[in-house]
């Protein structure tokens, strides 16, 4: 895995006062400020500029890095590596989750890397972990050893279809309510419309409680699609005349003498999802955007988690003052995948 992505050399630690670029402040800064730049800001630069000098102040001579398939490579390896090959990403973020500078001059950084790029397969999302071990001499940090691990395959806009595959079907809440009185047992019913369309995914959605499937207290549309940058959006619609559309889940061709001029989007209720470190697509809506006025709520939020056996769903309503006045108080609806059709 280390050659899918320049990041598997992920230490970084220099001697600041012969960086080129490097701006220094006048008073002296702490170690952890100079190490939080070495990771989030030289580091990066090294390989995305192929700096091999600057990379060559950050890497200690006795270097060595422990890559994700468990092979090891020396400083001059992977500063020959560097120089031979051009990054093909656009963009990476390091997260430090943990930075522990010990009183004999050692130090550990470590945390969690996201790296973005395209491919002709589109665009793509990949997640690592690094921790990384740094030494002071003489005032200045270097490092001495490196390994990554938890590399995430590349997620693709193309995987849209992962992400539909997984909203499509049946889903009912009753083991959750059967423990739970909190919680109704809901049904969840969701389909694909227009499938002859490129511009998206479409589906068509319906909530109701159990033993009430033919009155759903929620008809809706969704449009999923790819931003292109590891980000997924499912836009929501409301339908005309709803009443006549339930059940449509059933039909072979569902809403067929509808289209999506027909439609009317619910402003700032788009919900944003994303891969996180598990595989599950995770996200919600954008903080206070989405509008209600349901049971004197002023705002609503949804917060998502689709895995391929189940879809989390917590939907709340607040009041200016931000006060919840309806939906779930303890957590989300937890809809689990029915082998077969809802009642």
């Amino acid at each position: 895995m280390k050659r899918l992505v320049p990041t598997t050399a992920l230490v970084f630690v220099v001697m600041l006062m012969i960086l080129p670029g490097v701006s220094l402040s006048e008073e002296p800064r702490s170690d952890e400020e100079m190490l939080r730049e070495i990771k989030e800001v030289l580091w990066p630069r090294a390989y995305a500029e192929q700096d091999v000098d600057l990379l060559d102040t950050i890497l200690a001579d006795e270097f060595q890095m422990i890559d994700s398939e468990g092979n090891w490579s020396t400083k001059a390896q992977e500063l020959a590596w560097v120089k031979a090959n051009a990054p093909d990403y656009e963009s990476l973020v390091f997260e430090i989750r943990r930075l522990d500078i010990f009183a004999n001059g050692t130090a550990i950084v470590a945390g969690q890397g996201v790296i973005k790029g395209r491919f002709e397969k589109g665009g793509y999302t990949v997640r690592y972990q690094s921790s990384n071990v740094l030494i002071k001499r003489d005032g200045f940090w270097q490092a001495v050893s490196s390994h990554v691990s938890g590399v995430t395959p590349a997620v693709f806009a193309a995987d849209i279809g992962t992400l539909t595959k997984w909203m499509i079907g049946s889903f009912s809440s009753a083991a959750q309510a059967a423990v739970d009185s909190a919680y109704y047992d809901i049904r969840l019913e969701m389909a694909p419309i227009w499938t002859d369309r490129d511009d998206a995914a479409w589906l068509y959605v319906e909530q109701a409680v159990a033993g009430m499937t033919d009155r759903p207290y929620r008809q809706r549309v969704y449009k999923v699609t790819a931003t292109g940058d590891g980000v997924f959006e499912s836009a929501v619609f409301t339908l005309p005349d709803p009443e006549k559309q339930v059940g449509a889940w059933r039909d072979s061709e569902p809403l067929k003498h509808l289209s999506p001029e027909d439609l009317e989007i619910r402003e700032g209720c788009t919900v944003f999802l994303e891969h996180d470190d598990g595989g599950r697509f995770v996200g919600g809506t954008d903080d206070r955007a989405c509008v209600s006025g349901l049971r004197g709520a002023s705002y609503a939020t949804s917060e998502v988690i689709v895995t391929p056996d189940r879809i989390e769903s917590w939907d709340r309503g607040f009041d200016d003052e931000g006060l919840q006045v309806w939906g779930a108080e303890k957590g989300a609806y937890v809809f689990l995948r029915d082998a077969g059709k809802s009642e």
